[in-house]
């Protein structure tokens, strides 16, 4: 099970990598920053909303026996 939510971390990191690009930020308190200027300046997204910010991912491995 560790291995699985690995490979889907790497996956939502490439997806966040692309994201953070196309905002020109390289990280994501960057990103964060850039989403809360264009909420406060109302440029919101295209269905009118306020940017929702990226939650940082932390994954603990309490064993790394887990990974084998």
């Amino acid at each position: 099970m560790a291995a699985s939510v690995l490979d889907w971390t790497i996956k939502e990191l490439e997806c966040r990598y692309q994201e953070l690009s196309g905002w020109g930020v390289r990280e994501i308190d960057g990103y964060n920053t850039e989403l809360m200027r264009r909420n406060l300046v109302k440029e919101f997204d295209e269905q009118g909303q306020p940017w929702l910010p990226l939650p940082y991912i932390v994954i603990c491995i309490d064993d790394l026996s887990d990974l084998s």
